[in-house]
């Protein structure tokens, strides 16, 4: 997961998040077989505060379900 600030980031995606507002980041990887899915992410454009690890845990558990509804979509569909 990345969980930072965007004054952590390399310029370019500095530049970018800044321009729209963004003070702080949270993403999660959805991974499927190994391979990347997707990314969940969060957003903070209110308050310049890191998200809680309660923010991290809901977006992990978040992610969890979209991987078991993947696993399972693609299981019926095979």
């Amino acid at each position: 997961y990345i969980r930072n600030t965007v004054n952590e980031l390399p310029q370019q995606e500095r530049s970018f998040f800044e321009a729209r507002g963004v003070h702080d980041l949270l993403m999660i990887p959805v991974t499927f077989e190994g391979k990347l899915f997707g990314v969940i992410s969060f957003e903070n454009t209110e308050k310049k505060d890191n998200f809680s690890d309660d923010d991290l845990n809901f977006l992990v558990s978040i992610a969890d379900l979209v991987k078991y509804y993947v696993r399972k979509y693609k299981s019926h569909d095979s």
